[in-house]
């Protein structure tokens, strides 16, 4: 899953692209940066939709990181409440995109944004930033059908049934060639999440964000003893996330 500040998701199949879930961007300025490829990006695909009118005297701003490092405008896009894919050609000298919700109504005017497309980067390639992979009420997945000698990375996403938290942190993994096997994984090491009758963090000094299972944030801080009411909440901090259940 690509860098994003998008407020949340949507799962409702109106909102959603090919399927669900999509990026819920609820205010000017939140933003989505693809990772910054090897070689030029050639070509550029999302679907957006906005979710009510005032939403659609706003724009998607396209931008490219370019040689210099700066993000270089290449496109506005128009919001319709009809949802559309958007595909875009991508001028040589840009090895990274960012989709960026701008405009002049402010306040909270969702659009949702979803299927995001780049090709190029690489030799022959085309990497897919949003592809949602249901896998069911397991701890543990097998992902088949991978090449050798590439990285994956992947985040997961929690549900109750009625709505989808935020996405965990990516983990990158690297295939051997040799085993077909992942050759490392690479979390925080030495990091203790523990709930109870107060969330504890113990062995890292980054800063700790709790999540409801429904995705909203319910605190950010550099404490590592958080007191919050009883429940269920999702804790990320430095490159760990876990879940807690807090009891009174």
């Amino acid at each position: 899953m690509a860098p994003t500040t998008a407020s949340g998701k949507y799962v409702i199949p109106s909102n959603c692209g090919a399927s669900a879930p999509a990026l819920r961007f609820n205010k000017l300025g939140e933003n989505l940066i693809t990772a910054v490829k090897g070689g030029d990006i050639t070509m550029l695909s999302f679907w957006v939709r906005g979710t009510n009118a005032a939403s659609t005297e706003n724009k998607v701003t396209v931008s490219g990181l370019n040689a210099s490092e700066a993000w270089e405008k290449l496109s506005e896009v128009a919001i319709s409440t009809t949802g559309r894919v958007v595909t875009l050609p991508v001028e040589k000298g840009f090895r990274a995109i960012k989709l960026e919700y701008t405009g002049s109504a402010g306040g909270t005017y969702p659009i949702a944004v979803d299927d995001i497309t780049i090709s190029g980067g690489e030799p022959s390639s085309v990497a897919t930033i949003i592809d949602a992979l249901n896998v069911g009420n397991v701890t543990a997945y097998e992902v088949k059908g991978l090449d050798p000698v590439h990285t994956y990375s992947y985040t997961v996403t929690a549900t109750d049934g009625s709505g989808l938290s935020l996405p965990s942190l990516p983990v990158a993994v690297t295939l051997d060639a040799n085993t077909g096997g992942i050759e490392s994984v690479t979390p925080d090491e030495g990091v203790s999440i523990t709930g109870g009758e107060f969330i504890t963090i113990v062995g890292t000094d980054a800063d700790a964000t709790v999540f409801t299972p429904q995705g909203m944030t319910v605190y950010h801080g550099p404490r590592r003893t958080i007191t919050l009411p009883a429940g269920l909440y999702i804790v990320r901090v430095g490159g760990n996330v876990a879940k807690v259940i807090v009891r009174r």
